[in-house]
């Protein structure tokens, strides 16, 4: 739900896992996420949504400023002349 820097990202060699149970374990987490991505996503934007947009206090106190995050990342990316995604690039 929050977006990374590709430069901040390491990538997981699965293979490289040495212990049979947490590799297998990795594996069903990948392959449910790939079968869930659109309901997944979907969730996320529904929660961003109504968290932003709520004046919930209870809702607010238990979660994430989404808003101070976002405009955190924007920030991070623009000191350190790292591509924005389109869909921040007019914030």
């Amino acid at each position: 739900m929050i977006p990374v820097p590709k430069e901040c990202l390491i990538l997981l060699e699965i293979r490289n896992i040495p212990e049979y149970e947490q590799k297998r374990r990795v594996n069903d987490e990948l392959a449910f996420c790939r079968r869930k991505i659109d309901a997944i996503k979907k969730q996320a934007e529904k929660s961003f949504a109504a968290i932003t947009n709520t004046k919930n206090e209870r809702i607010i106190k238990n979660s994430c400023d989404f808003r101070l995050l976002q405009s955190s990342y924007i920030l991070y990316c623009r000191q350190n002349n790292l591509e924005l995604p389109e869909k921040l690039t007019d914030k």
